[in-house]
């Protein structure tokens, strides 16, 4: 009897994961909370999330107030952050994504929310979304709606 002998082309284990910077902005208006059902083709298709902004880096509150895009999407607008929570860390298989969540009381919708729908803040628990997002809302209780809406001039 002839034994065959197949060999196999192993992976290298020591792939470098990408590091991936979050920036959650919560926006509250009027009780309610924008969110958007994404649309690309990965792991978080069909489910929501609040709008995200990513960098090279983390960036503390006055940084994040300070980039173009920031400044630009809530220009003419009254906004006040209301929160910032620590940072939360999720491991993937090929990447490793840290990030934040910021709490913005703001006066009107920001420009540049094209897809964002507004949902009751009672009612975030009901969405389907991402890991990252639901271990920052089971922190926060799930319930959104404690927040009160004193603005300030910017």
């Amino acid at each position: 009897m002839r034994l065959k002998i197949i060999s196999f082309q192993l992976k290298p284990r020591n792939r470098k994961k990408r590091k991936r910077y979050l920036h959650y902005l919560v926006f509250h208006y009027n009780g309610k909370v924008y969110c958007r059902k994404r649309q690309g083709k990965d792991i978080w298709q069909n489910l929501f999330e609040f709008y995200l902004y990513e960098s090279k880096k983390l960036l503390s509150a006055r940084k994040l107030e300070s980039t173009p895009f920031f400044t630009e999407m809530l220009q003419g607008i009254n906004y006040r952050i209301h929160y910032i929570s620590p940072v939360y860390k999720q491991q993937l298989t090929h990447q490793q994504l840290s990030g934040r969540f910021f709490e913005i009381i703001v006066d009107h919708k920001p420009a540049g929310m094209e897809g964002f729908i507004a949902i009751e803040e009672n009612r975030i628990s009901t969405l389907a979304m991402p890991r990252f997002i639901l271990s920052y809302l089971h922190e926060k209780n799930v319930n959104l709606n404690t927040l009160k809406a004193g603005i300030k001039d910017r």
